[in-house]
């Protein structure tokens, strides 16, 4: 018993120790915090913006003097917000310490701080007194702050302060410029369902935004209502009707220069450093304020359709301008996939080179058969040819060869998932279900000016706070996921594309740059159109399309969006040329044969003494991956298929005409020799000089220049008076025997 009660004891005193301790710990931390009554306010700027330069571009602030009075307020509207955020809120204190503990708790068995059990008060606090970092020092202030807040000011003061500042997506702060934003209404004259929709974005703006996701957007909504109608706030009528209530489809309150720009700021700082952490900050982003505004000024002059323009720097991996009418919406990426999918992932696994023959034929794979968007079918066609004009079978027969998992693997590893629903053949023409958005596409490709490096695309370089503290900085997290080989043969490839294929109008650009243009429609019309183009400074994506995929008036990738990537290209590099792309020492050009690649598809070396220009081309490999085959062609010509007749006029000798070479026939007679033809490879030679009943026997050589191949002879022949028929050997066992085909062989 004294045992026990000497335990008891110890644990009381350690108790009081760790209490003690616990309270020392509190007051020096926040011994010189103090509440900031004039921040509550955020009448002053609450968030600075600047472009790469360092220049300001935008200072976002919350409501401050325009702000909403709670007593103008529908009920409904401040009760959604209590139901949301803090159902406690005009009960407790300002902390509320059964959901503190609960955190905490959560918090020491996950061994992180992702949860803070915030009450209405810690939120506003956390957003206008302190900086957005996790700690515990920072939790402890808030502490202290929120009790000073509960006790200067009233419930309602707090809440009204609170929907002042409070971020709601889009660059709106506050509850009017939501009430704008959102619904083109004041905030006093939110509906009910309205009110349930911004509250139920608190918890994440991006993630519940009617505009982004509205699906997500709609079950939060109904699961407010609920919590509203439980709580006795609202009626069961009253939540029935707020139930069927539409949401909004796009936004109302323009925000003027780099709107789209700056939104897509907001949606990543969100990401960076979480929701409602919005207090004091200043984002520096990768803007290029001049071409912003080029982008801006080419979007007037594209007003039928909806468009998507994302320039992207490929050495820092920031996104220097973006404009879109959708947003960062997805869509089908139809062939811009081909080399992200097909054709960089068949180099790299040696599948392939840009000369690799490709049957373009039809085809039927279990019911699939892809056509060319041109409806014809080309026959063998190169790689490098099949790319460069877009053809669909080509793309498909190659991802059937190399495997539809083994292509998506590279693409997730560019951050580009596929659903496994996804996996078929179509996938190598963009058949699936969500598709990418251009900022993803885009970001994809520049991987390829990267020397096979992936790196995720910013907008955002560096975060600090007012005073310049430094809470995010971007790092580098490259990834690599094609050799610098397969890469160099891929940039070659879309060189080629720019040049002479589907993206042609960029053919007259003083450096160089790869292309790749997409159509995507159906029966109806065009309802996307692509171009992405490259040089080693940056990646420019152009979409042009209708974001209810209704179909546009003929409008092509290779044509307006070429013609728009082109025009980005001309104010990028007005003063300055691009370096030429990196090229791997490993790809090496050889020169083929040009009749085995025409006439039987085989990708044959050269003779070396063969008429360059006309009998051969030239094209790149991995030197690891290259044609090991010489034709002799030149160096050793040789004669098929010659046949010998008897007619009344002599002897016929009937051979395969065989361009640049010449020949010499030569007679032999009872032992004698003569040179009866000398000059051009011809199809056929008679000769009339024979005697009926005289035995001959002839030797044709082949030679091109001072090449001579081998010597073909012939059997003894016996020249007899006859219709022409074949020429009889001299053997007495046999009367007329036919001389078989190729008997020299």
């Amino acid at each position: 018993m004294k045992v026990f009660s000497k335990i008891l004891l110890i644990l009381f005193f350690a108790g009081i120790l760790a209490v003690t301790g616990g309270l020392i710990y509190y007051w020096s931390v926040t011994a010189s915090t103090t509440l900031d009554s004039s921040k509550l306010k955020l009448v002053q700027n609450n968030i600075s913006l600047y472009d790469k330069d360092g220049n300001l571009i935008s200072e976002c602030s919350a409501s401050g003097e325009n702000g909403v009075k709670i007593e103008n307020l529908a009920k409904y509207t401040v009760s959604a917000f209590v139901c949301a955020e803090d159902k406690g809120f005009f009960s407790h204190n300002g902390l509320d310490y059964k959901r503190m503990a609960m955190a905490l708790w959560r918090n020491v068995t996950s061994r992180s701080f992702k949860e803070g059990a915030s009450t209405i008060s810690q939120q506003l606090i956390k957003n206008t007194q302190l900086t957005p970092e996790k700690t515990i020092h920072r939790k402890l202030k808030e502490i202290k702050l929120t009790r000073q807040l509960e006790k200067k000011y009233s419930k309602e003061e707090i809440m009204e302060m609170y929907l002042n500042t409070i971020y709601f997506g889009h660059s709106c702060f506050g509850l009017e410029s939501a009430a704008r934003f959102y619904f083109d209404c004041n905030a006093e004259n939110l509906s009910l369902a309205q009110s349930a929709i911004l509250a139920g974005m608190i918890k994440s703006p991006n993630n519940y935004s009617p505009l982004k996701n509205a699906q997500n957007c709609v079950n939060r909504r109904n699961f407010i209502l609920k919590v509203m109608e439980e709580n006795g706030y609202i009626t069961i009528e009253e939540k029935s009707d707020a139930l069927k209530e539409e949401l909004p489809v796009q936004g109302h309150e323009q925000k003027g220069f780099a709107e789209c720009y700056l939104n897509a700021v907001f949606n990543e700082a969100e990401e960076i450093i979480g929701e409602n952490a919005y207090g004091g900050l200043k984002i520096y982003t990768y803007l290029d304020s001049g071409l912003q505004k080029e982008l801006e000024t080419i979007s007037k002059n594209v007003s039928k359709t909806d468009k998507s323009f994302c320039v992207i720097d490929n050495s820092s991996h920031g996104v220097k301008a973006f404009y879109s009418t959708i947003g960062n919406a997805k869509r089908l990426p139809g062939s811009t996939i081909k080399p992200l999918l097909v054709y960089a992932p068949a180099l790299q696994e040696n599948a392939i080179s840009p000369a690799t023959p490709v049957l373009d034929e039809k085809v039927d794979y279990a019911g699939y058969s892809p056509r060319n968007y041109d409806g014809k079918y080309h026959g063998y066609v190169s790689a490098r040819e099949a790319l460069s004009n877009s053809y669909n079978i080509p793309a498909v027969k190659i991802l059937n060869a190399l495997g539809v998992k083994k292509g998506a693997a590279y693409l997730e590893k560019m951050n580009l998932p596929v659903k496994e629903s996804d996996y078929s053949l179509a996938l190598a023409l963009g058949g699936m279900q969500e598709g990418y958005s251009l900022k993803e596409l885009s970001a994809a490709y520049s991987t390829f000016a990267n020397e096979g490096c992936f790196n995720e695309c910013s907008f955002i370089d560096k975060i600090t706070s007012s005073k310049g503290r430094v809470l995010y900085e971007r790092e580098n997290k490259e990834r690599k996921v094609f050799d610098t080989d397969s890469v160099t043969l891929l940039n070659d490839m879309l060189m080629t594309t720019a040049k002479t294929g589907t993206a042609k109008k960029l053919k007259n650009t003083s450096y160089e740059v790869c292309a790749k243009t997409v159509t995507c429609g159906n029966g109806k019309g065009n309802t996307d159109a692509y171009c992405i183009a490259y040089t080693s400074l940056d990646t420019v994506g152009v979409w042009l399309g209708n974001a209810d995929n209704s179909p546009m008036e003929d409008i092509t990738g290779g044509g307006l969006p070429a013609n728009i990537n082109l025009n980005i290209q001309e104010y990028l590099y007005k003063n300055i040329n691009p370096k030429d792309f990196k090229k791997s020492e490993n790809v090496v050009e050889r020169t083929l044969d040009k009749s085995e690649y025409e006439k039987n598809h085989a990708l044959i070396l050269c003779d070396a003494n063969a008429p360059i220009q006309e009998k051969t081309f030239r094209e790149l490999f991995k030197k690891s991956h290259q044609p090991r085959s010489q034709s002799t062609y030149f160096s050793r010509p040789a004669l098929k298929n010659i046949d010998f007749f008897c007619q009344n006029e002599g002897v016929l000798i009937e051979l395969c005409q065989t361009e640049y070479l010449t020949i010499v026939i030569n007679r032999e007679e009872n032992g004698e020799f003569k040179t009866i033809y000398q000059g051009k490879c011809v199809e056929s030679f008679l000769d009339e000089d024979v005697t009926e009943g005289s035995t001959y026997i002839y030797s044709i050589t082949p030679y091109y220049q001072e090449f001579a191949g081998d010597t073909v002879i012939s059997p003894k022949i016996k020249y007899t008076i006859t219709k022409k028929g074949p020429a009889v050997k001299n053997d007495d066992k046999a009367e007329s025997p036919t001389i078989p085909k190729e008997w020299w062989r």
